[in-house]
């Protein structure tokens, strides 16, 4: 009997314990995953890719060197965003921070912007203005770097995304709010979903915006089951055209579902953006004709390039030039 016992005891012991890590298990992906530290953004300046991440980091980033160059940055909060704009680069983030660089050197210094420290998610610049935009629709503008202020616009969602062709600049939020300006005085709102119409009009949730030449491009994804990934672009923002995928790597698109895209840029002559972390989707002018490949082994968070390459960005601090 006391034999009997014992083993009934350590059975009980082993299905507690067992029970308890599949709880565990079950409350760990319920949750929120914490994301890996890495770059969160990346811009091609005058002639050096500046990539931006975790804990305040600035590097720079070049074709031929097998690791970043670490560069001095004066802050120590996460990095959101970075954006190259009359010579300099901007870096905006968590709490509100701006550090912006000073010289060829690339010396990044802080910047007090002196209003409500909202996290910055998004910066672009236009003909001698700064743009930043942040959580609950904060939208901040300077003309110098050093002085900004608010620029009401009546919208409280995240102002995510950024992007400017030097004669016209756009941001989004992920609700599908379109601020737009051409001189960097007047900002005027539109609200996308809002315009829809139709007994049953399909709305959009945006992920982010992109500048390709004379060209602007808004990835996203409908607001339905499959959350079927969406593309638009448009010369002037008047107008935006949805971009038809039928068939990716030759199969209907829902093959490929689910399927999450991320900013856009161009890798010889054709347009490319992040696909479910590791990937690249390659969207061709014929809707038929995409292509979706694993092209890295770790998440790319950011794009850009220049004429010659396409630089990847991502978690782990690592990069991949194309």
């Amino acid at each position: 009997m006391r034999v009997s016992y014992k083993l009934r005891f350590y059975a009980s012991l082993v299905f507690a314990l067992v029970f308890l890590a599949a709880c565990m298990a079950d409350a760990t992906d319920g949750r929120e995953k914490v994301p890996v530290a890495g770059y969160r953004a990346v811009v091609f300046g005058e002639d050096a890719f500046v990539a931006v991440g975790d804990e305040g980091r600035i590097d720079r980033l070049l074709p031929d060197a097998v690791e970043a160059e670490r560069l001095k940055s004066p802050v120590s909060s996460r990095l959101n965003a970075v954006s190259y704009a009359g010579g300099r680069y901007f870096c905006v983030g968590d709490g509100g921070v701006v550090a912006l660089s000073s010289g060829r050197e690339l010396n990044f210094v802080a910047v007090d912007t002196g209003v409500k420290k909202e996290d910055l998610l998004s910066v672009a610049g236009i003909k001698g203005y700064v743009f930043a935009g942040g959580k609950n629709g904060q939208l901040l503008r300077s003309k110098d770097g050093d002085d900004w202020e608010i620029v009401p616009n009546g919208f409280t969602t995240d102002i995510i995304s950024m992007a400017s062709n030097g004669a016209r600049l756009f941001a989004i939020t992920r609700e599908g709010q379109i601020y737009t300006t051409t001189d960097g005085q007047n900002v005027t709102v539109r609200d996308y979903n809002a315009e829809l119409k139709g007994d049953n009009p399909t709305t959009y949730s945006f992920g982010g915006i992109s500048s390709l030449g004379g060209m602007f491009v808004i990835t996203g994804a409908a607001d339905d089951a499959d959350a079927t990934p969406v593309i638009m672009t448009s010369g002037t923002g008047e107008e935006w055209s949805p971009r038809s995928i039928q068939e990716i790597d030759k199969k209907p698109l829902e093959a490929a579902l689910p399927l999450k895209i991320g900013g856009m840029a161009l890798l010889k002559s054709e347009m490319v953006s992040p696909a479910n972390g590791t990937k690249l989707l390659t969207v061709a002018e014929c809707s038929a004709c995409n292509t979706l490949n694993k092209t890295t082994d770790f998440n790319i968070l950011s794009m850009a390039y220049n004429a010659e390459t396409l630089l990847l960005v991502g978690e782990g601090y690592r990069f991949k030039f194309l």
